[in-house]
């Protein structure tokens, strides 16, 4: 059963779907009159597709997270993974302390309610998805590792290898996965601090996107396996 986060995630792919579908009608390479239109609507495609990447992330651990603290009977705290347990306080606590964008501009005192939030969310046990799903803009494959470490996946790219290569139609190294992830977000920074793109090929982008897609759809079904043998081990 696919998660909410994974529609959401196929919805802003269509996104980028319908963007690099404008660029096809462009010439290739593109001509000088083609030139800014080509820029911006590869440079926009490279940006969105690692948006959606970066937002699916959040959602679907904040979601697993979601599915944990509703299950019944309720999760033994004591008895779920070390390192969920000690990231969900220390996150919890240390996001309450440095507060988030909604804080910007915020007194300290003003912020005192939400920092009494999160201290009785620890207090009775309770795992704040938001806390753990930071991402902090950058969804390259040291966070997705650390999201699922977190989570009791400590090698979350070679567990999903043998399903990602199903999709992907073809055995892969077995660096591919976190070295293709790291060359699609850090394209992304490129465009981002450089406003260039035409360094991007068609082809790139289209790969990536595939890529991208393959990744959510593997990722998602092993934080899906992985929720239920954590409330399974935990009850």
């Amino acid at each position: 059963m696919s998660s909410q986060a994974l529609a959401g995630y196929l919805m802003a792919d269509s996104a980028v779907e319908a963007v690099l579908r404008m660029e096809l009608n462009l010439s290739n390479p593109p001509s000088e009159q083609d030139r800014s239109a080509a820029e911006g609507l590869r440079g926009g495609a490279a940006v969105l597709m690692v948006a959606a990447f970066e937002n699916y992330l959040r959602e679907a651990i904040s979601e697993a997270i979601s599915q944990m603290n509703d299950a019944q009977p309720p999760y033994v705290f004591d008895k779920l993974p070390d390192q969920l347990r000690t990231i969900a306080v220390y996150s919890a606590l240390e996001l309450a302390m440095r507060g988030d964008y909604r804080s910007a501009g915020r007194k300290r005192l003003d912020r005192l309610p939400d920092i009494f939030t999160a201290v009785q969310k620890v207090h009775s046990r309770q795992i704040d998805g938001a806390a753990i799903a930071q991402t902090k803009g950058n969804p390259d494959s040291q966070l997705v590792r650390q999201l699922f470490k977190t989570l009791g996946v400590p090698n979350v790219f070679s567990n999903v290898k043998r399903s990602f290569d199903a999709i992907w139609g073809t055995p892969t190294a077995s660096t591919f996965i976190p070295d293709t992830l790291d060359i699609v977000v850090n394209r992304r920074h490129v465009v981002a601090h450089t406003a260039s793109a035409l360094a991007i090929t068609r082809f790139d982008l289209g790969v990536a996107r595939v890529f991208v897609t393959c990744l959510v759809t593997v990722l998602d079904q092993a934080l899906e396996r992985q929720t239920t043998r954590v409330l399974q081990a935990a009850r």
